[in-house]
């Protein structure tokens, strides 16, 4: 008996020591993971500080400071979109066919949220069909002071809107709209969407 108690015994500080192991392994383990998190937090934090800081320079030398929240928005910003129920053609004469380019762009954060920045915006509309060198049908571009009135919000969108006046649409025609948003820090945005113009000559030729 005092030999299998014994042999127990060990067996049960041999688990225990074991055991002990593995949980200061574990607890080593996590306090390295929130190092790494906290020096990612830091320097995630750091970054955003630099790019307000940059967006505040080039800001101040191209013209007037927008408001600080505009400022602090501009490292939110991940992608931009164009809002595809109101971009399109529009008849503003009442005759067939399209005067009218109608475009909602949205700089939008993370969490697809809509977030007005201090930027400048071009855009391109073109014709797919025609050759390559030849497609770009009409161009935009707009500077930061000209953007800032363009902005507007409603409960179910907020973006930079446009009424762009736009030549005859032709009956055979593929149109694109490109837009390129360029914010203060450098960091450049892209984004496509394939446009309906109706041609003067019928309503049919919607393309």
């Amino acid at each position: 008996m005092v030999i299998l108690l014994s042999a127990a015994g060990c067996v049960f500080r041999g688990n225990a020591e074991m055991l002990e192991s593995r949980l200061r392994l574990s607890e080593d383990r996590n306090r390295h993971i929130r190092r790494e998190l906290d020096t990612s937090q830091a320097e995630l934090r750091a970054s955003r500080r630099e790019n307000e800081a940059l967006g505040k320079q080039l800001i101040a030398q191209d013209g007037p400071n927008p408001p600080s929240e505009q400022t602090s928005n501009v490292a939110r910003v991940e992608s931009i979109r164009f809002n595809r129920l109101l971009t399109g053609g529009l008849d503003r004469d009442g005759e067939p066919g399209d005067e009218v380019l109608s475009v909602v762009l949205e700089p939008v954060d993370g969490g697809g949220d809509p977030v007005k920045v201090p930027a400048t915006l071009d855009f391109r509309l073109l014709d797919l069909i025609k050759p390559a060198n030849t497609q770009t049908s009409m161009s935009w571009s707009f500077t930061a002071e000209e953007l800032a009135t363009r902005w507007g919000r409603t409960t179910f969108a907020g973006g930079f809107s446009f009424q762009l006046d736009i030549p005859p649409p032709e009956p055979s025609a593929e149109y694109i709209v490109q837009a390129t948003l360029t914010l203060p820090d450098g960091r450049r945005f892209d984004d496509t969407l394939p446009i309906t113009l109706r041609a003067a000559s019928t309503d049919k030729n919607a393309l």
